[in-house]
């Protein structure tokens, strides 16, 4: 017997210390019918916060994002309005951000095409081509990206350009958006490496963007060129301004003030040193325009920098992941109210490994933020699923892993699970497909027909015009190579059956 193999006495005696602990069968009664993050919740750490500060600023009424992912236009935007209703003394204002997110989405796919021709030369498996065609055009983004839009195209009142369903609904126009650019990216590889010139390359893409602009304008309606500004100030007097282009908009009301801005980031690792600036390759959406930069800063430094702009009175913009630690009933924000350690993390002989669902890291555009989730909770590994499609790859010294669908496949075979070992040597894993698992040549436990995990998979975000390189992060790894759907065999028995459960369950 292998000496890593989980015995029927070791489960006995797990059983046993599960079964004695009464806050386990809570936890397990609690879980059974309430929200993770209802049941996590810790009250203490929600009595902390107080919401008394030293510093306040008036603010207009909040905005929604809707289900959208346009939270940096919604916060980009709310920092500009707050400054143009204070000029034209307004009650109520808001800018539109459906005229952003529309030229913002229409530059994003220009972005991505070009990048497809320039990394044509790559093979089709090469990490930074999988990088690009798995991540495609999605809602999010960067202060300098916000920019790029406002330099370009202009800014316009929102009852100018409201929103529409699509844009406050996005989820399904982007599918059908990175469908059809993902075509359109293999179009330009094969017309690559048949040998079209450039000017043919280019052409192509034009064509590509002439149907990417009118399916955009079927979603969102076609930006204004020109426009009436009418408003009625809080002294009720009545304004009109007639003939306004978006430009001229945005010059008259926020003249330079976006360039005199940086972004900063406090990243406080060894191969970023404080004080200089640093990109991400290919992180951009305006073709030819300046690309993402973020200034490196102590956290000392990046507290005093925010709470001298707020004292200044001015808002402040930032970009996070929100949606952790966050309490929306409550307005609270605060990793102290919550206590999510004692349900996501698996103790193993080899180190602890974190189970989550995924989700709220994105994995369906990167990995990235779930590597960072591992390093920051001490963990060899993660284990996570939400794509339906297995991968894993070792990154770092951080092993990732999806064991994939067994009923619900989306990569196209007929359903894949993974098995684990863990020692005290370290940590191993292989993704089997049903299918060829369930062979009878090859019997119950073979591992016949598995796919091997690729080795390690860290993508090579080297810098793009920065003092040094941006982070680097795990790509969207390949996964197995997918296979055509097979009948399923009919099995019986519980065994697999709880294999099916476990992995569509992450």
């Amino acid at each position: 017997m292998n000496k890593a193999e989980i015995t029927q006495a070791q489960l006995a005696a797990w059983s046993e210390s599960y079964r004695a602990c009464p806050q386990r069968k809570l936890a397990a009664l609690a879980l059974g019918k309430t929200d993770l993050n209802e049941v996590a919740f810790v009250p203490e750490g929600a009595w902390k916060m107080r919401q008394k500060f030293s510093v306040e600023i008036e603010t207009l009424e909040g905005t929604s994002q809707q289900a959208s992912g346009r939270c940096w236009l919604f916060a980009a935007t709310n920092v500009l309005r707050e400054h143009i209703a204070g000029e034209l003394k307004l009650e109520k204002f808001e800018l539109s951000q459906s005229f952003l997110a529309f030229w913002d989405k229409f530059e994003r796919c220009n972005y991505l095409l070009q990048a497809v021709i320039d990394t044509a030369v790559l093979p089709a498996d090469d990490r930074v081509v999988a990088h690009l065609l798995t991540t495609g055009v999605h809602d999010g983004g960067q202060w300098d990206m916000f920019v790029n839009i406002v330099e370009k195209y202009g800014l316009v009142p929102k009852d100018v350009y409201d929103e529409t369903y699509q844009a406050c609904h996005t989820r399904s126009m982007n599918a059908v958006l990175n469908r059809s650019l993902k075509s359109g990216a293999a179009k330009l590889r094969r017309m690559a490496a048949e040998g079209k010139t450039a000017e043919e390359l280019s052409a192509a893409r034009e064509e590509m963007l002439g149907k990417i602009y009118g399916f955009l304008c079927s979603c969102y309606g076609e930006p204004p060129r020109a426009f009436d500004f009418e408003y009625v100030d809080c002294d009720k007097v009545y304004h009109l301004e007639k003939g306004y282009t978006p430009l001229r908009f945005a010059q008259d009301y926020v003249g330079d003030a976006l360039s005199r801005m940086v972004s900063i980031i406090n990243a406080p690792t060894q191969d970023k040193p404080f004080h200089k600036t640093f990109t991400v390759k290919l992180l951009g959406n305006v073709v030819g325009s300046k690309g993402v930069k973020y200034l490196n800063l102590p956290m000392d430094e990046f507290k005093q920098a925010v709470i001298a702009q707020l004292q200044d009175g001015k808002v402040v913009w930032f970009g996070s992941d929100v949606g952790k630690f966050g309490e929306r009933e409550k307005g609270i924000w605060d990793d102290g109210c919550f206590d999510f350690e004692a349900c996501s993390l698996l103790e193993t002989e080899c180190g602890d490994i974190l189970i989550t669902h995924g989700h709220m890291e994105d994995v369906g555009f990167s990995m990235q933020k779930l590597y960072y989730k591992a390093l920051e909770s001490g963990c060899i590994g993660a284990f996570f699923g939400h794509t339906h499609r297995s991968v894993f790859v070792e990154t770092g010294g951080v092993y990732l892993l999806n064991p994939g669908s067994l009923s619900q496949p989306r990569d196209g075979s007929g359903g894949t699970f993974a098995l684990v070992t863990t020692s005290e040597a370290g940590l191993q894993a292989k993704i089997y497909y049903y299918e060829d698992f369930m062979l009878p040549a090859a019997g119950v436990g073979s591992t016949g027909g598995g796919a091997d995990a690729p080795d390690n998979s860290a993508a090579d975000n080297s810098a793009a015009g920065g003092t040094a390189s941006a982070p680097e992060t795990p790509a969207s790894p390949v996964a197995p190579a997918v296979r055509k759907p097979k009948q399923k065999p009919k099995v019986k028995g519980g065994h697999l059956r709880s294999l099916i459960n476990y992995s569509d369950r992450f």
